[in-house]
């Protein structure tokens, strides 16, 4: 089981070059890949900030699409 922290998951949603051959090989292997609430959360305080540009819904399906 592997828990992505907020960052990660972005990166993950985004296919950001920051995210290693390594980390998603990690991600790919796991049986279990889990998104917690408090990511959803943090990231809605982040657009709120003006830090993050996306839409919660966006994030809510992406993990949806991903299967975690």
């Amino acid at each position: 089981m592997l828990l992505l922290d907020t960052q990660i998951y972005l990166w993950y949603l985004s296919d950001s070059p920051r995210m290693t051959r390594e980390l998603s090989a990690q991600i790919s292997s796991a049986v279990v890949v889990l998104v917690s609430a408090a990511s959803i959360w943090e990231a809605a305080m982040k657009i709120g900030l003006g830090k993050l540009d996306a839409q919660i819904s966006d994030l809510v399906q992406g993990i949806e699409a991903s299967g975690f």
